[in-house]
């Protein structure tokens, strides 16, 4: 279940995260990048993204 769920997480969370990052050129006082749900996102995907990596570095190993 975590193993199909895990891309799908980073790949919106990053979407996400690119969505707030040009929002926030251009309207710098949204002030996205400084926002404590931004914080939790980038820990949430990174997590994610060290957990993925893990996984499919395991799986090309034992391939």
């Amino acid at each position: 279940m975590i193993k199909r769920l895990l891309p799908h997480l980073c790949f919106i969370i990053s979407l996400m995260m690119l969505t707030f990052y040009v929002v926030d050129i251009f309207n710098p006082g949204m002030d996205f990048l400084g926002n404590d749900i931004f914080k939790i996102l980038l820990l949430i995907y990174g997590v994610a993204t060290a957990v993925l990596s893990s996984i499919m570095i395991v799986r090309q190993r034992k391939s």
